[in-house]
């Protein structure tokens, strides 16, 4: 069995498996790769593209997200989802289930909703994005 180290790396990484569910993938503008510790939502901006593994119990707390630096791809493990893209002409919805894949372009705003808990893998273009903070619920009035 291959030993494997969990978050935080190393400048080393080359050489040391890791627990990728421990770290997220920084790839550089200059194609160079580094390791970096998974930290809570959101996840961090890099100058280049974020390789990471998502968990989703739920639908994200936010209402879309979009990434004006480059297309995003989303590749499915398990689970179900549908991710929704606002086009020009209304919202495209695409299921998503085990296997599958899909690219979202450039600055389009999108979410994801979850119908199956559901493991990912996306590769976002950054450092740039902007995400929508989902309405706050309204208070009760007192009676």
């Amino acid at each position: 069995m291959n030993e494997r180290t969990v978050a935080p790396v190393s400048e080393h990484d080359s050489a040391k498996a890791v627990a990728f569910d421990t770290v997220v993938a920084e790839v550089a503008k200059d194609g160079a790769l580094r390791f970096a510790p998974c930290r809570p939502s959101p996840p961090p901006r890099v100058d280049g593209h974020l390789l990471a593994l998502t968990s989703l119990e739920r639908s994200p707390p936010h209402l879309g997200e979009r990434h004006p630096d480059g297309d995003e791809l989303i590749y499915l493990l398990s689970g179900e989802v549908t991710v929704v893209i606002e086009g020009p002409g209304g919202d495209w919805r695409h299921a998503l289930g085990p296997g599958d894949a899909l690219i979202v372009a450039r600055g389009l705003w999108h979410r994801i909703e979850v119908a199956r808990p559901a493991r990912l893998v996306h590769l976002t273009p950054g450092p740039s994005g902007e995400h929508r903070p989902a309405s706050p619920e309204p208070k009760a009035r007192p009676r």
